[in-house]
């Protein structure tokens, strides 16, 4: 004799219930992996420290009115005009240090200056600063900082140079390299396509890792730690 078991209505709905509760677990465990697993690490290498607070409080007298001006970074030219209100990606990260320099108080007064661009702009951060010095000096300023973004050759990695320079005497007080590096893009170019979402490369927000390299530069220039001889 046989016997046939019939799956009545409600079984099966409870049955298929089951099935669509496991997998809705099975993609929120997936998707809370692949959100730990994301992460930011930042490198620095200082070929000059000079400890900023130590330096202003040897160089100056004590709550003078120290002045520092930031001096829009400069960057490849395919991101020098584009993004937030049209600012190039420069600007945004000079400003960016210019309010995290406010916010830490290390330095009395911070400005952004407005001069962004001037032949070789790129090619002077490595060859004296002098037009940056020299604009610093007319307006007034006692530090002049300046940034380099490193042309972009992967879009998880950016690197940028900085360099912290007392206007009236040219000594560079800081300069080094910090670099910032996220496995996001990593992960969306190996991932399987799901929920029929396509992999791309693009889905990196330049603007937030350049916020976040922007803080790991400013921690760096701060460290009261000098570079060994």
């Amino acid at each position: 004799m046989i016997h046939l078991q019939i799956t009545t209505p409600a079984r099966w709905l409870r049955t298929c219930a089951r099935i669509l509760t496991l997998c809705v677990l099975i993609t929120q465990a997936g998707c809370s992996i692949a959100y730990i697993g994301k992460q930011e690490t930042c490198t620095t290498r200082a070929y000059i420290r000079t400890p900023l607070n130590r330096y202003l409080n040897a160089r100056f007298d004590l709550n003078a009115p120290v002045r520092m001006g930031i001096i829009p970074f400069a960057t490849q030219a395919n991101i020098s005009a584009w993004g937030r209100e049209l600012h190039g990606l420069g600007i945004q990260m000079a400003s960016t240090m210019k309010n995290e320099f406010l916010r830490t108080g290390e330095v009395p007064i911070v400005e952004l200056m407005n001069r962004q661009d001037w032949p070789a702009k790129k090619e002077e951060f490595h060859a004296g600063n002098f037009t940056s010095i020299e604009m610093a000096r007319n307006a007034g300023y006692d530090l002049v900082l300046t940034g380099l973004l490193e042309n972009i050759t992967e879009m998880n990695e950016l690197t940028l140079q900085t360099k912290v320079i007392e206007v009236a005497s040219g000594m560079t007080v800081w300069s080094g390299k910090t670099t910032i590096e996220t496995s996001k893009h990593e992960y969306e170019r190996s991932r399987p396509i799901v929920w029929f979402k396509r992999r791309r490369a693009d889905k990196l927000d330049i603007y937030k890792l350049s916020d976040e390299l922007v803080m790991c530069a400013i921690d760096e220039i701060l460290l009261d730690e000098e570079v060994p001889e």
